[in-house]
């Protein structure tokens, strides 16, 4: 048996705490050697019996083969470089970054040291989204033509003193808009074309923009509309990641924190599959902590395999061009082309 990967977690906020949590008890082919950075480090490397160290030194360490880097939005560039050239494997926290040059830009610095870097999608490892891609990829609805994504939420839910509260760090929309957007590139096997998107504000609660719309084309014609808020009035309407998927011969009601349903030809709905409940927003959850612990596996295998992790750099930076392009169409109010990953204005 091959020995542990060696992690190192920055950060020891909300996913920090999730990430050690996760290297330390649930996945014996990882093991957790320090926690830095951030007001909690000592405490959560003190539960797993991990060392604390300051960030810089956590990735120079010579007993540390990869590191998590769970640190709010702006410092992810520069603290999953500085582990790529120390020779370090990365796995970053959603969203990648805000802008899709800094994510290339990423993807060029491990690629160059010769690293794997994988971005956090725990929705692809999540047994609800997996039911209902091996639906599509059997044929069961035909052809995908439409995909309704819908982030209901009667309230902010993020503590006031978080950085996520903070609209210059990260928007509502880049920070839930990155599961959105990487699960629609999953299921569809397809890249967004043209983007409009609207934001809207109906409270005096931080942070701004806590609503929004988003329409994409993508280059097989599949038409996505992305709908979030926060600002919901009682009652609550089901949990924060529901997508309606229609295809040429049938429809799927995908609850990724619940069920999978199909539609079936007497008009009626047939259950696929049923996902264990758990909370979300529990970082000690075990049935929550096993999506991310596949995606943990699957970033080990691609080392030893020497392939790209499932959710790669390049599909993070992927991702960043939809949700950059959205950021963009709200603050100018005209729709975005896309090509390659470049943004520009529809004309």
């Amino acid at each position: 048996m091959a020995e542990p990967l060696r992690f190192g977690v920055i950060g020891s906020g909300f996913m920090g705490q999730t990430w050690a949590r996760v290297i330390a008890r649930h996945v014996p082919e990882a093991t957790l050697v320090a926690v830095g950075g951030g007001r909690g480090a000592a405490d959560v490397a003190r539960e797993h019996g991990a060392e604390a160290r300051e960030p810089h030194e956590l990735i120079a360490r010579d007993d540390i083969d990869a590191v998590v880097v769970a640190t709010p939005v702006p410092t992810h560039r520069p603290l999953a470089e500085a582990a790529a050239r120390a020779g370090k494997h990365v796995i970053v926290e959603k969203p990648m970054t805000n802008t899709r040059a800094d994510a290339d830009a990423m993807v060029a610095t491990a690629d160059a040291n010769g690293v794997r870097l994988a971005v956090v999608s725990q929705h692809r490892f999540r047994g609800a989204p997996m039911a209902a891609k091996a639906l599509i990829d059997s044929g069961r609805i035909g052809t995908i033509r439409m995909i309704r994504i819908f982030g209901p939420n009667a309230g902010w839910d993020i503590p006031a003193g978080s950085w996520n509260s903070d609209r210059a760090q990260v928007s509502p929309y880049m920070d839930w808009g990155a599961h959105a957007c990487d699960i629609i590139r999953w299921l569809t096997g397809a890249e967004a074309t043209l983007v409009f998107a609207q934001f809207g504000t109906y409270t005096d609660i931080p942070p701004a923009d806590q609503s929004s719309m988003a329409l994409y084309t993508l280059d097989n014609g599949v038409l996505v509309q992305i709908w979030l808020t926060y600002e919901l009035a009682a009652p609550p309407l089901g949990s924060a990641m529901q997508l309606l998927i229609t295809g040429s011969d049938g429809i799927i009601e995908l609850d990724s924190y619940g069920s999978v349903r199909v539609g079936t030809p007497d008009g009626g709905w047939e259950t696929a599959f049923e996902q264990p409940p758990f909370d979300p927003l529990d970082p000690e959850d075990s049935i929550r902590l096993q999506a991310y612990a596949a995606q943990l596996r699957d970033l080990i295998t691609a080392v030893a395999e020497g392939r790209d992790p499932q959710v790669s750099g390049r599909q993070g930076a992927a991702t960043t061009s939809w949700l950059e392009a959205a950021e963009q169409s709200a603050a100018t109010g005209e729709s975005i082309r896309l090509s390659l990953g470049s943004v520009s204005h529809a004309p």
